[in-house]
């Protein structure tokens, strides 16, 4: 069996916003858990929201990240703090931590795994990662991981984000405040799961080539800078869209990429 509970808080302190939201998701799983989620705004003071969050769920295992946005029980918010806590007699959590994603992030990718391995007795069935955002090579961690449990092993999870400043993201595990870093999360014992993915985008314009690109940075497309796609479609200069605006085009129109049998572009 397994229960769940989520709170969230957007206290203006943020050591109350953490005890907040921490105490809400403790109460509705039952005043227990086995493993707590943190996933908050950058508005926050994270040593001092996580201070908030530990003060309420002490040594319970603790994994997180930053966000561009929260989505709790009562529906997706910015500016907040959103804590889950899970409660289980069937499923065992490991936590692990890799570091130095934006050195190698496929060595990276692989020492989480090997830290969640070699923490865990029991067979691993599921792996769940919260990789920074900003700093390595998503696909690139991704194999790492998948170089240590497996390419077939079940894998999930998501980026941090810093809403949408596109400078920072943070990392949780236990009481530290990371970044750079990858948090994982190991799921073994007697559990069915399943992963889905959409995202709702769908393509406008013409396909075009990448034609110069530094690991997950992309730097040229059509023998063009890449930047100049967005001129082109929105009609402002690349001095105007390297500012604030761009961001939220990247986010708003992100660009994508097919993949052989999937229906989807990949973002």
């Amino acid at each position: 069996m397994i229960k769940a509970g989520v709170g969230r808080s957007n206290n203006p302190d943020a050591i109350k916003a953490g005890a907040e939201a921490a105490k809400e998701a403790l109460g509705e799983a039952g005043g227990k858990a086995n493993l707590i989620f943190v996933f908050s705004t950058v508005a926050y003071d994270q040593e001092k929201m996580l201070e908030g969050v530990r003060s309420v769920s002490k040594e319970i295992p603790l994994v997180g990240c930053s966000t561009s946005g929260e989505i709790a029980t009562e529906g997706p918010v910015s500016k907040h703090v959103a804590v889950m806590a899970l409660n289980s007699d069937t499923i065992k959590f490991t936590i692990g931590l890799g570091k130095g994603v934006g050195v190698d992030s496929h060595k990276a990718g692989a020492m989480v795994a090997k830290d969640v391995q070699g923490k865990t007795e029991e067979t691993l069935s599921l792996f769940m990662m919260l990789p920074d955002g900003l700093t390595g090579n998503g696909a690139a961690i991704v194999r790492g991981v998948q170089e240590v449990l497996g390419k077939n092993f079940p894998i999930m999870g998501g980026s941090a984000g810093d809403d949408f400043a596109f400078k920072k993201t943070y990392e949780y595990y236990q009481d530290q405040v990371l970044t750079d870093a990858v948090v994982g999360v190991g799921f073994s014992g007697k559990f069915s799961w399943g992963v889905g993915v959409r995202h709702g985008w769908e393509p406008i314009g013409l396909p075009m080539k990448v034609t110069k690109a530094e690991g997950a940075k992309l730097i040229e497309i059509n023998n063009r800078p890449a930047l100049s796609i967005y001129e082109d479609y929105f009609g402002k200069r690349a001095e105007e869209l390297v500012k604030e605006p761009i961001a939220k085009m990247a986010y708003t129109y992100p660009l994508g990429m097919s993949v052989e049998g999937s229906p989807e572009l990949l973002i």
